[in-house]
């Protein structure tokens, strides 16, 4: 099988993914070719999901909030992380959006070392 095959093999039985159709489909495949079922499946799941890094998370994670609307058609994760300042970290898929008052400062730093070094 080529990886374009095993990718569609993945994408098809990911859309509803039922644990008997991959145990099914895993059985039927050889060891290499499995290896790249599963690293297909694990990249659709990562394209499905969306992980935002809050300070505190108390009041974001409920129904209708305000990532729940921007990223309707996601799995939203959200995670705490206190090293953040007045920001927030947003991992879509490969893309990752760090907006917070730590990173700006340091940016700026690093360009006031630039035009006065």
């Amino acid at each position: 099988m080529t990886k374009r095959d095993i990718r569609k093999l993945a994408q098809a039985s990911y859309k509803v993914l039922d644990e008997g159709k991959v145990a099914k489909i895993s059985s039927l495949l050889k060891r290499k070719d499995l290896k790249e079922y599963i690293r297909q499946l694990r990249l659709l799941e990562k394209q499905q999901e969306v992980i935002i890094a809050l300070p505190a998370i108390n009041g974001y994670n409920k129904p209708g909030s305000f990532f729940e609307q921007l990223f309707s058609n996601k799995r939203i994760t959200y995670q705490e992380d206190s090293s953040l300042l007045l920001g927030v970290r947003i991992t879509d898929n490969d893309m990752v959006y760090d907006i917070n008052l730590k990173a700006r400062f340091e940016e700026e730093k690093r360009m006031i070392e630039q035009a006065f070094s």
